[in-house]
């Protein structure tokens, strides 16, 4: 008889390491541990925090699109890998939700507005620009990027 046998005789629980010795007809324990999970770079349920991975690693040039060139941006592709590397995964649909959510956010957008992210080379994006209004004087201007560099300069 099979040790597993025997013991369910007495009356004894099995532990679970012996379980697996006569399930598997070996004398001797092998190691039982799962596999390691990939820690990815970021948490993943924080979006503000996969945007800032994202931007730091997505290489920008200029790229052609239907005979115009467009300045500062990425393709579909691209930007699925960089998602898939960030919070380790395979799972290139989920890399691609995960940048679809970017694009609600208007973190990035089509070339031409006409779509959300798509996993293809051929779809360009770009990072959203922030520009002054027509309306703002320079002085402000100046001035947010004081308070954003934490510098304040005094006239005298």
């Amino acid at each position: 008889m099979r040790p597993f046998v025997e013991q369910q005789k007495r009356g004894s629980k099995p532990s679970v390491s012996s379980s697996i010795l006569a399930e598997t007809g070996r004398s001797s324990p092998t190691s039982t541990r799962a596999p390691t999970q990939k820690i990815s770079l970021v948490y993943p349920a924080l979006l503000s925090r996969v945007a800032q991975a994202f931007r730091e690693r997505i290489p920008i040039a200029d790229r052609v699109k239907n005979g115009l060139t467009y300045k500062d941006s990425f393709d579909g592709r691209e930007a699925v890998d960089k998602l898939t590397y960030i919070v380790r995964t395979t799972d290139r649909n989920l890399a691609l939700l995960l940048g679809r959510a970017l694009d609600a956010q208007k973190f990035f957008h089509d070339v031409t507005y006409d779509h959300r992210l798509r996993d293809n080379p051929n779809e360009l994006y770009k990072f959203k620009t922030k520009l002054p209004g027509p309306f703002v004087s320079e002085e402000l201007v100046e001035a947010g990027s004081e308070k954003a560099n934490g510098v304040r300069q005094v006239a005298i």
